[in-house]
């Protein structure tokens, strides 16, 4: 039996000992959540929610961006936070660091470490450290009380 996601061993729990081979398709999303999770952090950095605002009400919004009345930064800049390290939270470690962003993340056993895009890395009990020092949070772990398709017993917070 087959599954096109991932983490779905709770639900199919009954199957086990049945003699049942269960495949799954984890590892396929990251790269596509990777690419999702940039542009919406260029979506944000780089003024683009304003603008659309701007375009609804058809205000030409040139002065805000000219005297810096909306908040700019250079992708280079930004500081992202990821809570899990799994492939999602590797995928968009490794692209936000080849654009020059900080990154730190958290994940449940911080003593596996990270990749060496990953500035440092923590548990639970750096929440409000990864927090303070981010500008994004991005969130790669799994749902709690849902397993992981890597770790079948993965629990999180």
């Amino acid at each position: 039996m087959h599954s096109g996601t991932a983490g779905v061993g709770s639900s199919l729990a009954h199957l086990r000992g049945t003699g049942v081979v269960l495949t799954n398709s984890a590892g396929i999303h990251a790269e596509p959540m990777a690419d999702w999770v940039l542009s919406a952090i260029t979506y944000f950095a780089r003024g683009l929610d304003y603008q659309l605002a701007a375009q609804r009400r058809a205000h030409w919004a040139k002065g805000e961006f000219a005297d810096l009345a909306v908040p700019l930064m250079e992708l280079r800049d930004v500081r992202v936070g990821l809570l899990g390290l799994g492939g999602i939270g590797r995928a968009v470690a490794a692209r936000c660091a080849a654009l020059g962003m900080r990154v730190a993340a958290l994940r449940r056993r911080p003593e596996l470490g990270g990749a060496p895009e990953v500035a440092w890395v923590g548990g639970l009990a750096d929440l409000p450290r990864l927090a303070s020092e981010s500008n994004c949070l991005v969130v790669g772990a799994p749902s709690p009380g849902r397993s992981s398709s890597d770790c079948p017993r993965a629990r999180w917070w």
